[in-house]
Formats: C-alpha cells, sequence, structure tokens
C-alpha cells in the first residue's frame, strides 16, 4: 500500500527537489561502446550514375569503420534551473581501438585520439523531461566531438509530462531527429526500468549524401533510471541504423553500449568554477545535439566527389556547359552543376578557369548558375574567394545588380572561410551605400555562420563594423540596413543597441529592430518581444511572432500567447502565431493543448479548420 502511495507522490514533488537532490554533483559510469560504420560506396556509384546518366567505375571496396571504446564517463550537474538543467559530459577511455576496413590505428594515431578525448566537453541543456535541447563543445575536435554526441544522446532519457506505462517524444541523435518510444517494464519507488526504441528518424543530417535518404532505425536499449535525481543508473542495448535511398542500402551504423554507475561524488566548489569557466568560453556556441552539417572526413568528400564526376574531365563538362542553352531547366542545370561542383574539389586550379567564365556573362543566365552553384557548394576557400574577386569585378563596372548578387552568395555560404568575412568588413566600411549596404547585411549573416572555431572572434569582428557604422549613421536608410544586418548577426551585446529602437516614432525601424531579435537567444530578448506583441502597428506584431519561428519558445510563455490568440484581432497575425507554435510543438508540451483551443474557439471559422488540420497530422 505504501509503494503505491509513492508512485503519485514522485510525480507531484519531483520537480519540487530536484535541486537539492542533485544540485553539483558528478556521476561515475563504467562504459564500452562498440560502433560499427558501413559505407556502400559501390551502391552509392550505381545511384548516382542513374541520377548523372553517367558513366564511372565502381569503387574496389566499401568503407568500414569501426570503434571499441571502454572507459569512464562522468555526467556531472553544472547549473540547475526551475525549468532545465546544464550537464557535462566527459569521457577517460581506457581502451580505444580504431579500424578502418580491417586496418588498426597505429599507436601513434590512437594515442592521439585517446589525447583527444580526454580533454573534450560536452555542455549540454536538459528540459524537465530529459531531452538535450543544446550543446556547447569545448575542445572537442571531429573524433570527440563524434563519441561524445553519440554517448550523450543513448544516456538521453525523456519522461513523459503525465504518469503513465507508454509514451512517445521527439529527440536528437547525431545522425537526425527521431521518436522515442518508452515503456515502463518496472516502477517501484526505488526506481525505474525502461524500454527505449527509435520508431522512425523524422530529419536526417542534410547533405550527408548527394541525395535524399532515410534512416531505418531497430534494436533497443534498456534503461535503469533513478527519478528523484533524473539519472540513468544503467544503459545497455545495441541500436541499428540503417541508411536507404532508391530503395537500396547505402550506410549501416551498428552500436553496441553498456554503461554501470559505480559512485556518485559531490562536485567540489572548485571544479564546478573550472567547468563554468570553459562554459563560459563556448557559451555563444550552441548547437543541436543532431549533425546539421556533413560531417564527412575530407578523404570521403574527394571519395564522393570522384564517384560524381565519374568518367567526366574539364573538357567534357566544358563541352557540355557550352552548348547549355538559355531555356535549360532546372534539372539540367543541376545535373551539371553538381558535376562541375566535383571538378572543384577534385582540382581546385579549375577556380581560375571558373571565375574567368563568369566574368564575361550575366550571373542570371543558366550557364553562370552552373558555375556559380559549384562555387558555392565546393566549400573550398579557393572558390569563396573566387566570388569575392567577381562581386569586385562587377562593382568596378558599376553593375550594382551583379555586385548585390554575387555579396548575397556569400550570405548564404555554408560554411564560409574567414577570408569572406575579413572581404565583407572591408566592403561594409565603404562611404557608398551602394557598395556598404549589401555588404552589410551579408557581414551579418556570415558572422553568424562561421565554424565554431572561428565564431567568437569573427562575431565580434562583424558585431564591431556593424556599429560602427549604425553610429555614424546619416539618415533613417543608413539605421535601418545597420538594424538588419545586427539581426543577421545576433550578437547578444547588440541587445541595448536595438532596445530604443523598440520604442522609435517610426514604424519601420520599430519592426526591424523587432525582427533583429530573433537569434539573441536570451530570457530578456524573450520578454522584449512578448512586449512587441502589444505595439500598435501590425507590421510590428508580425515581425514579433515570425521571430519565434527562429528561436526557442519557453513554456512560461505559453499563457501570454494564449491570451494573445484570443485578444488579435488580424486573423492572418493569429495564424501566423499558429505556424509558429506548431513548429515547437514537440519541444514544449503545452503547444498542443493550445492550438487545440484554437480549433475550437477562434472567432473565424478558417483559423479553426486550420488549427484542426494541424492537430490531425500525422507525426
Amino acid at each position: 500500500m505504501r509503494q503505491q502511495r509513492l508512485k503519485p507522490l514522485v510525480w507531484s514533488v519531483l520537480w519540487g527537489w530536484i535541486a537539492i537532490a542533485c544540485s553539483q554533483s558528478t556521476h561515475y559510469y563504467r562504459f564500452t561502446l562498440d560502433s560499427e560504420q558501413t559505407v556502400y560506396f559501390r551502391t552509392l556509384t550505381k545511384i548516382i550514375q542513374a541520377q548523372t546518366d553517367s558513366e564511372s567505375a565502381a569503387p574496389s571496396q566499401d568503407l568500414k569503420l569501426r570503434l571499441q571504446l571502454s572507459g569512464t564517463l562522468t555526467v556531472s550537474i553544472i547549473k540547475e534551473a526551475a525549468n532545465s538543467r546544464l550537464l557535462a559530459y566527459k569521457v577517460a577511455p581506457a581502451s580505444l581501438t580504431l579500424s578502418t576496413n580491417g586496418e588498426k590505428a597505429t599507436p601513434s594515431d590512437t594515442r592521439q585520439l585517446n589525447r583527444e578525448l580526454e580533454k573534450a566537453t560536452l555542455y549540454a541543456e536538459v528540459d524537465l523531461q530529459g531531452r538535450i535541447e543544446r550543446i556547447w563543445l569545448h575542445q572537442a575536435m571531429d573524433f570527440s566531438q563524434g563519441v561524445l554526441r553519440t554517448v550523450a544522446s543513448l544516456m538521453q532519457a525523456a519522461l513523459p509530462t503525465k504518469s503513465t506505462k507508454v509514451w512517445e517524444v521527439k529527440e536528437e541523435s547525431p545522425e537526425g531527429v527521431y521518436v522515442a518510444h518508452y515503456e515502463v517494464q518496472k516502477q517501484e519507488s526505488t526506481g525505474w526500468r525502461l524500454q527505449k526504441q527509435r520508431l522512425r528518424y523524422t530529419e536526417v543530417q542534410p547533405n550527408l549524401f548527394p541525395f535524399p535518404y532515410e534512416i531505418r532505425p531497430k534494436g533497443a536499449l534498456q534503461i535503469d533510471y533513478e527519478p528523484t535525481q533524473r539519472v540513468a543508473r544503467k544503459v545497455q542495448g545495441n541500436i541499428e541504423l540503417t541508411s536507404v535511398a532508391h530503395g537500396q542500402t547505402i550506410a549501416q551504423v551498428n552500436i553496441t553500449f553498456d554503461a554501470h554507475q559505480t559512485k556518485t561524488d559531490t562536485l567540489t566548489e572548485k571544479e564546478r568554477e573550472q567547468f563554468i569557466a570553459q562554459y563560459r568560453l563556448v557559451e555563444d556556441k550552441a548547437q543541436t545535439l543532431r549533425i546539421t552539417e556533413s560531417s564527412v572526413v575530407e578523404q570521403d568528400v574527394v571519395k564522393i566527389a570522384k564517384l560524381e564526376l565519374g568518367n567526366e574531365t574539364y573538357t567534357s563538362l566544358k563541352q557540355q556547359w557550352n552548348q547549355l542553352s538559355e531555356q535549360a531547366d532546372f534539372a539540367e542545370v543541376a545535373v551539371l552543376s553538381r558535376k562541375w561542383r566535383a571538378l572543384l574539389v577534385l582540382n581546385p586550379q579549375i577556380v581560375s578557369r571558373t571565375e574567368a567564365d563568369l566574368r564575361t556573362i550575366a550571373f542570371n543566365i543558366p550557364k553562370a548558375q552552373v558555375l556559380i552553384t559549384a562555387l558555392m557548394q565546393s566549400g573550398t576557400v579557393e572558390s569563396q574567394q573566387a566570388l569575392c574577386r567577381l562581386a569586385d569585378h562587377f562593382l568596378k563596372g558599376a553593375d550594382y545588380e551583379a555586385y548585390n548578387y554575387y555579396v548575397a552568395c556569400l550570405a548564404i555560404l555554408e560554411p564560409p572561410h574567414p577570408p569572406v568575412l575579413r572581404w565583407l568588413v572591408a566592403k561594409a566600411q565603404s562611404a557608398s551605400p551602394d557598395t556598404a549596404y549589401p555588404a552589410l547585411l551579408a557581414l551579418g549573416a556570415v558572422g553568424r555562420g562561421m565554424p565554431a572555431a572561428q565564431q567568437p572572434q569573427a562575431r565580434d569582428s562583424a558585431y564591431k563594423t556593424i556599429l560602427d557604422k549604425l553610429n555614424t549613421a546619416q539618415s533613417d536608410k543608413d539605421i535601418e540596413v545597420c538594424l538588419l544586418a545586427m539581426g543577421n548577426l545576433g550578437h547578444p551585446d547588440s541587445l541595448p543597441v536595438l532596445e530604443p529602437f523598440l520604442s522609435h516614432e517610426n514604424e519601420t525601424l520599430r519592426a526591424v529592430a523587432t525582427s533583429s531579435l530573433r537569434f539573441i537567444e536570451t530570457p530578456a530578448a524573450e520578454r522584449l518581444l512578448m512586449r512587441m506583441l502589444r505595439d500598435a502597428s501590425r507590421e510590428v506584431r508580425l515581425q514579433a511572432i515570425e521571430a519565434f519561428n527562429h528561436r526557442r519558445i519557453s513554456q512560461a510563455l505559453l499563457p501570454e500567447l494564449a491570451q494573445y490568440l484570443r485578444e488579435e484581432s488580424q486573423k492572418d497575425l493569429r495564424r501566423a502565431l499558429i505556424d509558429a507554435l506548431w513548429l515547437h510543438r514537440s519541444r514544449v508540451s503545452g503547444v498542443r493543448p493550445l492550438i487545440a483551443q484554437a480549433a475550437t474557439g477562434d472567432p473565424d471559422e478558417e483559423i479553426r479548420l486550420y488549427a484542426q488540420g494541424l492537430l490531425q497530422q500525422k507525426e
């Protein structure tokens, strides 16, 4: 009887005394990780040949990687807040073996990988349910961040929002976003035994392969969970992920994992201060647990480029390019551009020839689009510098439309290299609006999109340039462009600069300043967005709503947003907010009930039907 009374008690008081039970502690685990990854290059070749209507010799073998790792995993609770906690994951390897196609890494390479793992830390922000919301990486290189992302995703256990034996929730892993199915196998006051399965992936890692693919998961994990401390005591099981494209298996990952908690220690103040100091160094570099950029190593990029190029050469591709008509459709342009990109990856000397061709033609014809897209997607510093020189070329000729286009291309590079940032800084400092305006807007985007290693300095450099330009602005148009550039950058220091413009008499400046809060992930910025939802201007209110498409919505905002939905007179704004909220449905538990209220209570039938349609969608 006493046990039955304890079950609801755990749920009712769990969140109230979590901070007391768990603050500043470190949990130690003895773990083993055995990961086998296979990329079927021979199958990739066939698919690429079918897509590009080309022929190439199939690789002699597929790529098989195996990592066998054991040692100590530590999970330290660094900070507790009302709705989240900050964790730090570290691995101390005892044994590490890495092999490629059966050949083991050399002892010196293995020692280097061990040192890399020992230095690296993954910080994770975990919500009340236990889902990892964001991560930060300190001193983590490609290998160590891959291991830490994988381990953190395997240790993740997300509780339901109400007492139940079975539930589903969306979670992230390095490979993408998946729906997790949980089932309570045993529930006692001292702990629970859970079974967790990955049912299906709803998002996958982009750009990993040169065509769309899906991941089909199998296997399960068994988790012994301590609810009062919100930590796993034991995690063991097997996960198999099969990547499929055009009905064929192109890659497989098989992971066997076993982690047993060995002890729990209080985190000393000195240890905590060290963790916090390291976290501060990377605090502005938040990432998702899933990998959003391809992490394929350089040799794999080259292999894929060879598969895409097939038997084509510069001469054969140039002949096809010369024959491309101005009526060429998107498919023709895309196929040729993909092959040209592969050519640039394999032979960077072709960049100068590509640049020379683009200097002689208009940017908006199919021939130019083939070459520009190839330069942008090759990812090489030589290609990106060529785009800068092309912008300079057309600027000198007073072709401002072409200059604007090439600068806009720089803004969407993934990722941009440092020379691009330096070029944009120089152009943004120009006294000519025709030169400075496009560069300022691109500078904000490039500063925010720089790789993690260069991002702090890049963002600071971009911010200083934009702020200096704002401080010398001579017109409302100057101010508007600078505010837009700050919005593209999302530097946290820009908040006090933007705030006065939220009360400006000029409606356009208020709207731009509101939009510019979208990438500033702080509570203060969130409160300002809520304030702007009450602005008299429809455009300002719309920008506040659209900002929520690009940032998190905290649980605490839902009551105010529900009130806004009831009071907003413009139905298109109510629909825009419903769309913004729907994007966050998997992360914020109160979104669906709020949409359900709109589905039955909105005064407009069209909005009610729209909300009902969202709720009926299959996830």
